[in-house]
């Protein structure tokens, strides 16, 4: 669990599996953070496992909740995935429950932590992250205020039933982080696994 002044973040667990196919499906750039084959009730052993077994690991996928820590209230999911061992690199999806989120403290506070447990628990390099161009305008402020770049367009990427969308490219190197995100010191683990080196 990662825990902040005004939010919670924590890995899905089962309760959380109804709210989230509601959310999926009623969602437009939910089909972009997941998709379910089947309805809650017709959902294998396997695809509930997948969901909330969180052994799997970082670098398979790692799907979370972002809670408001006063109500308790689901206000995002998240997800870590595609994390590459050798580079480092790996992509992020934040998706909140309402547009109207983004704009907020709560979510602010949630990409900057998502940020540091990325970059200091598990020694990334780069992390990226895809907006639906006219969709994600929200999303798309919150990044430039925790200090994403914009690497580039991909025109009519993806088809949303209706219309194909562009998908924009958004990414944030380690050297980009600001000290209230990263803290003052940072413990880089080394490529052999001894965690001794420091970075300034």
């Amino acid at each position: 669990m990662i825990e902040g002044k005004l939010v919670k973040i924590r890995p899905v667990e089962h309760i959380d599996i109804d709210l989230l196919y509601e959310w999926n499906q009623a969602n437009p750039v939910s089909s972009l953070f997941m998709s379910f084959r089947y309805e809650v009730g017709q959902l294998s052993r396997e695809e509930i496992r997948r969901l909330t077994d969180q052994k799997s690991g970082i670098e398979g996928g790692l799907t979370m909740v972002v809670e408001d820590s006063s109500s308790r209230q689901v206000v995002a999911f998240a997800q870590i995935r595609g994390v590459a061992f050798d580079t480092r690199n790996g992509e992020l999806r934040l998706v909140a429950v309402s547009p109207e989120w983004y704009d907020t403290p709560q979510l602010e506070e949630a990409a900057k932590l998502l940020l540091r447990y990325l970059f200091r628990n598990r020694n990334m390099h780069k992390v990226h992250i895809h907006c639906l161009d006219g969709v994600e305008a929200g999303l798309q402020r919150l990044l430039e205020r925790v200090g994403f770049g914009h690497s580039g367009t991909l025109r009519e990427q993806t088809w949303d039933g209706e219309r194909y969308l562009d998908v924009h490219d958004y990414y944030i190197f380690r050297r980009d982080l600001s000290r209230d995100i990263l803290g003052d010191e940072l413990t880089v683990p080394s490529r052999g696994g001894r965690g001794n080196e420091r970075e300034q």
